[in-house]
């Protein structure tokens, strides 16, 4: 759909949290739109944003989500880091610029590398959707990275989004800690109602298509997802095309 529609109440909860100083974590299951949510949040923001997501693999590749989402400023300030940070990062592999060295990294030496990355590239937002499929080493990275800059005097915004059911032990340590420390909103997206499902039928612009008369059947076949509306609604006009054609 051209525009998003039914998430105004998520939108103000992401920033109310992110007012306070929270980081936030959207939640629901396959099609509510937390991709969707997570890139209309971040679009238009600062070019100090970094964005990534978890991809079906990752989980048997140590740092493989990190990487990804490391990647482009890796490139560009390798050359500010310091040494320690140089060797750190050297092992998250792939055209970093930065090579990987052989001996065994101190304990903490990965947390400290990427927050000092992050300061070096200023980045102030930090977005990883699909934690879901994230290595387990990437997820209890960032749960350090923004527990321990709770006080940090550069505030910096963090958004991550999953489907619960799938959430490996990782994910759901990290969710734990930081909701623990006060650290963490989760932000649940609802299914769309009537009004809201409404108003996306209609932004979709097909001609003899009225929201208004659709809705109701749809959100009761869909329960309301929007994905699942969507299909439900494609179908639908392609069984009627077919019976179009058919009687021609």
């Amino acid at each position: 759909p051209p525009l998003m529609t039914g998430r105004s109440a998520e939108q103000a909860a992401v920033q109310a949290a992110w007012a306070e100083g929270k980081a936030v974590l959207l939640e629901g299951e396959a099609g509510m739109g937390k991709s969707r949510l997570l890139a209309e949040t971040l679009s238009g923001g600062a070019p100090a944003t970094l964005q990534a997501a978890g991809r079906p693999g990752d989980s048997g590749a140590p740092y493989s989500t990190l990487a990804r989402l490391l990647h482009p400023v890796l490139v560009s300030h390798a050359a500010q880091l310091s040494s320690s940070a140089h060797d750190a990062l050297g092992r998250l592999g792939g055209s970093s610029g930065v090579s990987a060295p052989a001996s065994p990294l101190p304990p903490g030496a990965m947390l400290a590398a990427v927050a000092e990355l992050l300061g070096c590239a200023g980045a102030d937002t930090v977005a990883l959707d699909d934690l879901h499929f994230a290595d387990a080493a990437t997820l209890d990275l960032v749960s350090g990275l923004v527990s321990s800059l709770a006080t940090a005097a550069t505030h910096r915004r963090w958004l991550f989004a999953q489907r619960p059911a799938e959430a490996p032990a990782a994910a759901q340590t990290l969710r734990d800690a930081l909701l623990e420390l006060q650290r963490l909103a989760i932000v649940t997206l609802q299914p769309l109602d009537e009004a809201g499902a409404t108003l996306l039928v209609d932004t979709l612009g097909i001609s003899g298509l009225q929201g208004h008369a659709l809705a109701p059947a749809l959100v009761r076949h869909s329960g309301g997802n929007p994905l699942f509306l969507l299909e439900t609604l494609k179908q639908g006009l392609a069984e009627l095309l077919d019976s179009l054609q058919t009687r021609d």
